[in-house]
């Protein structure tokens, strides 16, 4: 039996998927970055290309959402404290009908790839259950790892379970270690996530990364 959902909770919910709940921040980069460190310019140029995603997917702009919200211990996750980031790129994609959706982010760090992933997981581990609001409606989270291909030198996966009054939505978030970027990959939807596919875009997106 399908139920209709309500305009105010389908607008939580979609605030919540196309904004990427855990990949927010705004792009930095830092004139004291060695010469060996990528640029803002040329990690953009390791995004996924459109040509990678589903037919009919494009580029989406990132709203007000989750991230704004700043929902727990999933907020800001590629920007640890105690870390500098030295440059950063975010791109977000969709279908038409909005879900599912992808946030890819690349990273790098005054520290150093290991150091960067040893510390946002350290901080995923610590991150088991969470709560926050969006649209001024109360959500609640619960993160575990996730079994999936190591890629880069270093991964980690989750699978992460979020409650909007009576909706569940669902992502699948993975981190990589690709040195020298941290690469962070999360795809959202109101069903659960195709593991095939979304295994399929981080190795795409892994091996784009130099």
């Amino acid at each position: 039996m399908r139920h209709e959902i309500s305009r105010p909770r389908t607008c939580a919910a979609a605030a919540l998927v196309g904004c990427g709940l855990w990949l927010s921040g705004r792009a930095q980069a830092s004139a004291l970055a060695p010469p060996a460190s990528p640029t803002t310019h040329q990690l953009a140029a390791m995004l996924l290309p459109l040509s990678a995603l589903p037919a009919g997917w494009h580029r989406t702009t990132t709203g007000s959402g989750a991230h704004a919200s700043g929902i727990g211990c999933l907020s800001h996750l590629l920007e640890p404290s105690g870390l500098r980031q030295l440059a950063s790129v975010q791109a977000s994609y969709a279908p038409a009908a909005k879900v599912p959706a992808l946030t890819e982010k690349l990273a790098t760090y005054a520290d150093g790839p290991v150091a960067a992933f040893a510390k946002v997981r350290v901080e995923l581990g610590r991150c088991r259950h969470f709560a926050g609001s969006v649209d001024h409606q109360a959500v609640t989270g619960t993160l575990r790892p996730m079994r999936l291909a190591r890629l880069g030198t270093h991964s980690a996966a989750y699978v992460v379970a979020l409650s909007v009054r009576s909706i569940t939505l669902h992502e699948d978030v993975l981190i990589v270690d690709k040195a020298p970027v941290v690469l962070g990959l999360a795809e959202a939807s109101t069903t659960p996530i195709s593991r095939a596919q979304f295994l399929h875009l981080a190795r795409f997106a892994a091996e784009r990364v130099r």
